[in-house]
């Protein structure tokens, strides 16, 4: 497998930001990697490392008041 091949592969590997906003007017944004498909798991698992490329985050974010 050449390493063009690999990132092919890899590339439908995602990181996603969801966005959700509250009554109280802030905003909880969580970021995490999507599930690794079985290519991708085999991957990592050659390579030795994680098959969770970033740990997930969670965010408050206020928003301001608009007078």
């Amino acid at each position: 497998t050449s390493w063009e091949t690999v990132k092919d592969k890899l590339k439908t590997h995602q990181v996603v930001t969801v966005s959700l906003p509250t009554t109280q007017g802030s905003i909880l944004k969580i970021r995490r990697a999507t599930t690794p498909e079985p290519d991708h798991r085999e991957i990592y698992e050659i390579l030795g490392i994680s098959e969770e490329p970033v740990k997930p985050k969670r965010t408050w974010v206020s928003t301001p008041c608009s007078d």
